[in-house]
């Protein structure tokens, strides 16, 4: 559970984590937002800069999201 949801925290760090206990339903961890809903994370910033660079050399681009 908790190794989900550490693996999981690079692409969801834009809403607040918390981690409960399986059976007990204690809070083991909680951890706040860092990124607020319209602020682009350093990752999605560096996508569009390479997209916007492509597109002025004229260069089509294609981005898969999952």
């Amino acid at each position: 559970m908790v190794l989900n949801v550490l693996l999981a925290w690079p692409d969801c760090c834009f809403r607040p984590e918390v981690v409960k206990h399986p059976r007990s339903r204690d809070t083991l961890a909680f951890v706040p937002s860092i990124f607020e809903d319209d602020e682009l994370m350093p990752k999605e910033q560096a996508l569009l800069d390479l997209c916007l660079a492509e597109k002025a050399l004229n260069r089509r681009v294609l981005a898969y999201s999952v």
